[in-house]
């Protein structure tokens, strides 16, 4: 019986001592979903040229990013389709610092008064697979702009067969009528995303392509959703299998038909209408 006992306890020990090491897994560690934040493989840059002629200098719009010498993503500028004129762009974009503390990545905005604190615009958590849980962020995020509010947002991200399958988005604006509002993410046999809250899409199936990023949606109030498709969490929707041809858009657009797809010699998409894009790494 005591060499039983014993032999049932080593047992246990050693699967407890298998499972703490398990847990201690860096989140470079997953294979299966490179860290967003490494930038030798990503977008440094999705730039809309619509605006260019309105503006004195080009603006990083929707997005652009920066990184530090060891590649690590350490910035992103950025703004948000729902911002439709050049006046807008400039005072709703937004400069967020990175901070990577392992499972939760901080999205700073700096004080450049000299006379304040950093102001923590949004917090991800990421799960043991390295996914986003969740993200809270502040008025900042929420509305893309400086208010004075104390409004507050809540993401979930919800998963089924290893792709996004639900964002729900918790918008608490202190005025008695909190809101919450799921959307799921449909998906055709191939795995290309069908449609998305208001948007929905198109593909032209006889065209793969090994690499891609479209996120021309018109954002709404999902700023957070699209801020982590930015920073490249959800590759199973910015980089569908097959070639995008249309986008119907939020609230009654007329359809938008992507069309002059470019592809740089590693197979990635590089521009299309007004779009160009700009890829780290060789």
């Amino acid at each position: 019986m005591k060499r039983t006992n014993s032999l049932r306890f080593g047992i246990f020990a050693v699967a407890l001592l298998l499972l703490l090491n398990s847990c201690h897994k860096t989140i470079s560690s997953y294979d299966h979903f490179p860290d967003p934040l490494d930038g030798r493989y990503q977008v440094a840059e999705y730039h809309s040229t619509q605006f260019n002629e309105y503006l004195p200098q080009p603006l990083h719009y929707p997005f652009g990013k920066k990184f530090n010498d060891s590649g690590k993503l350490t910035e992103i500028i950025c703004s948000f389709d729902n911002e439709q004129l050049p006046s807008d762009v400039i005072p709703f974009q937004l400069d967020l610092h990175v901070v990577d503390q392992g499972r939760t990545i901080y999205l700073l905005t700096l004080d450049t008064t000299g006379h304040g604190a950093d102001d923590t615009t949004a917090c991800i958590y990421l799960g043991w697979n390295g996914r986003p849980d969740s993200c809270i962020c502040n008025y900042r995020l929420l509305f893309g702009r400086t208010i004075e509010s104390h409004a507050t947002g809540k993401t979930f991200f919800c998963y089924d067969d290893h792709r996004l399958f639900s964002v729900r988005n918790d918008n608490d604006y202190h005025n008695g009528f909190p809101s919450s509002v799921t959307d799921t993410v449909h998906y055709d046999h191939l795995g290309n995303p069908l449609s998305y809250s208001q948007n929905s899409y198109e593909y032209d199936t006889t065209r793969k392509a090994r690499q891609q990023f479209y996120c021309d949606d018109y954002t709404g109030n999902s700023h957070t959703f699209y801020l982590l498709q930015y920073l490249g969490y959800f590759p199973e929707i910015t980089s569908p299998p097959n070639v995008r041809t249309k986008v119907s858009r939020y609230f009654g657009y007329p359809v938008y038909t992507l069309t002059g797809h470019q592809f740089d010699d590693k197979g990635r998409l590089i521009a299309y209408n007004n779009f160009t894009i700009t890829w780290t790494g060789h």
